[in-house]
């Protein structure tokens, strides 16, 4: 007869470090963009440019 309680020790041990891991990645990956140089913004077609940006939408028909 299988041992259970072994079986249950086991994946519970085993869940416990994978939400271990997880959890470790989660703050690595939010150590790095914390301390990641600020990224400028360029903006491509600022507001008011007169550029070949999408048309302004037209007043509807009545």
């Amino acid at each position: 007869m299988p041992d259970y309680k072994e079986m249950y020790f086991h994946l519970m041990h085993e869940t416990t470090r994978a939400i271990n891991l997880l959890v470790k990645a989660q703050q690595d990956c939010e150590d790095m963009l914390l301390n990641a140089p600020e990224t400028p913004v360029v903006l491509l077609n600022p507001a008011g440019d007169k550029g070949d940006g999408p048309a302004a939408p037209s007043e509807p028909q009545a």
